[in-house]
């Protein structure tokens, strides 16, 4: 899991919209000071990495692509760009060009380790990882990060691995073990959409939608929806079958190849879930209550199911996964 965005003021504007729901007071908080804005970013982070961690360490068995996973966030001050830069830099710590961790994942290896959220990565098993240089005016880049989080992706599972970290300004040793998960790191989107995504590597969240979801059970089942998507290769499918995606495109056999691919999503992502101890039986009402609030109009009637024939199909998956469970079998999609 890693988050992968790149903050500038066009998404910081995006998240004030998605502040709306917590309350005017985060909005007028979030708009005067950076930092509450951040702040307010890194409790969305933790929840999407607290729900994604179980989700892919349950279900690594059923995805074909899997990798080594700590279960941690990771970010680094030239992320953000130049207008947040300092904000970033007062707010989370940065200072040394060391990454830090963003967020740390509920009963993941880092967090049974002792990792915590604003420990910087100074080495992984002893190769010590060069600094990034901070100016106020460089461009935001998050090709640093990215090249930490493959390294640490890399690691193997059959040993602990030794993070040598920064915590304030004290320097320690920690040893972590890396667990197989499914290979799909999961993100936050700061921004007012009420959506999700997935484009064969990496599950997008949008700030918005996981304040409007009523539950951790609710955000579940859409980031196993996505994340099935993922699973079944349904974004190389359509790149393969060169399968339309637009309103025109998708009214007739790409329509339908479509609507296949979001039932088999729906069907696979609740077996994702039920495995991973969240509640898929609130699929079905879930599903139509998000249809009637998104109004996603024509395009969304082409790529998608209609709300009722949504409905019944879950229903009929959340009865398929009873009765496995009935027979005291191992979930299998």
């Amino acid at each position: 899991m890693s988050d992968v965005r790149i903050f500038d003021t066009r998404i910081a504007r995006g998240l004030w919209l998605a502040l709306a729901l917590a309350g005017a007071a985060a909005v007028v908080e979030a708009a005067e000071k950076p930092d509450a804005s951040l702040l307010y970013l890194q409790q969305l982070d933790q929840r999407i990495a607290d729900i994604s961690w179980r989700i892919v360490a349950a279900n690594a068995s059923l995805c074909p692509r899997r990798t080594n996973a700590l279960g941690i966030s990771l970010h680094d001050a030239v992320q953000y760009a130049p207008s947040y830069r300092q904000a970033a830099v007062d707010t989370f710590g940065f200072g040394d060009g060391l990454p830090a961790i963003l967020a740390v994942a509920h009963s993941g290896p880092a967090d049974i380790a002792g990792l915590r959220p604003g420990d910087r990565i100074a080495a992984i098993d002893g190769i010590a990882l060069p600094p990034t240089v901070i100016t106020p005016t460089a461009k935001e880049a998050y090709e640093p990060v990215a090249t930490v989080m493959t390294r640490l992706e890399q690691l193997p599972a059959d040993r602990p691995a030794r993070l040598d970290i920064r915590r304030g300004s004290s320097a320690m040793t920690i040893q972590v073990r890396p667990v197989t998960t499914c290979r799909s790191r999961v993100e936050v989107v700061p921004g007012s959409p009420i959506n999700a995504s997935s484009n064969g590597d990496v599950v997008q969240i949008y700030g918005k939608l996981a304040l409007w979801t009523k539950s951790d059970d609710e955000l579940a089942i859409v980031i196993a929806h996505e994340l099935a998507h993922n699973i079944l290769d349904h974004n190389r499918r359509i790149d393969r079958e060169k399968i339309g995606t637009g309103f025109l495109a998708s009214l007739g056999s790409d329509g339908r190849k479509l609507r296949d691919m979001e039932r088999e999503a729906d069907r696979y992502g609740l077996f994702l879930a039920a495995r991973a101890g969240y509640d898929y039986r609130i699929a079905p009402d879930f599903w139509r209550r998000l249809s009637a609030t998104t109004g996603l109009g024509a395009v969304w009637g082409t790529t998608h199911p209609s709300s009722s024939s949504r409905a019944a199909f879950n229903r009929q998956a959340v009865a398929e996964i009873d009765r496995q469970k009935a027979a005291s079998a191992v979930l299998a999609p």
